[in-house]
């Protein structure tokens, strides 16, 4: 009988920025498949710096396997009234687990201590685990003509190649 693994979301450490950028590169091997956009599968993620940067400003979680090492993580960021998912990857070996949806309802939950009016995001269109994914847990397309700081996040992303009329942004409506 095989026991299903078990996992814990916790605050990421310092220890951790060393560890993320291999399960960064995990998840973002999946784009190898989707055409037009194998050139994110080779693609630089995340510095190990950035990453502890993130972590000491208390904007990083993982979650973390039964040997207390990173198989997902989430990075936020503040934007406007709310908190700003800038990345969300779980490493292939741990998905189709709910493991990303553990992180973001995490996110969701401490957006909500730190009395955050909503949750955002952007991503991509059309690839299955983007936006249709993160419409199931409840976020909506929101219009970025409506929403100039999301519409500065995406002009951002464009300048690393994230085509604006590809993406999306998108929000969790907190109250």
């Amino acid at each position: 009988m095989t026991t299903k693994p078990q996992y814990r979301i916790r605050q990421a450490r310092p220890a951790d920025a060393a560890l993320l950028p291999a399960v960064e590169s995990s998840a973002g091997a999946l784009f190898a498949a989707v055409p037009g956009y194998e050139w994110i599968a080779r693609s630089e993620g995340h510095s190990e710096t950035a990453f502890r940067n993130y972590i000491a400003n208390g904007n990083a979680w993982v979650v973390a396997d039964s040997q207390d090492q990173p198989a997902g993580f989430v990075l936020v960021s503040n934007l406007g009234t709310g908190l700003h998912i800038d990345e969300l990857s779980v490493s292939a070996a741990h998905q189709r687990q709910g493991l990303g949806r553990q992180l973001i309802e995490r996110v969701q939950n401490v957006a909500i201590a730190r009395g955050c009016a909503a949750v955002t995001l952007t991503t991509f269109r059309d690839v299955a685990w983007n936006r249709p994914y993160y419409e199931h847990l409840g976020f909506e397309v929101c219009d970025v003509s409506r929403a100039p700081a999301l519409e500065a996040v995406m002009l951002k992303e464009a300048e690393y190649g994230l085509q604006f009329c590809d993406r999306c942004s998108m929000i969790y409506r907190i109250f």
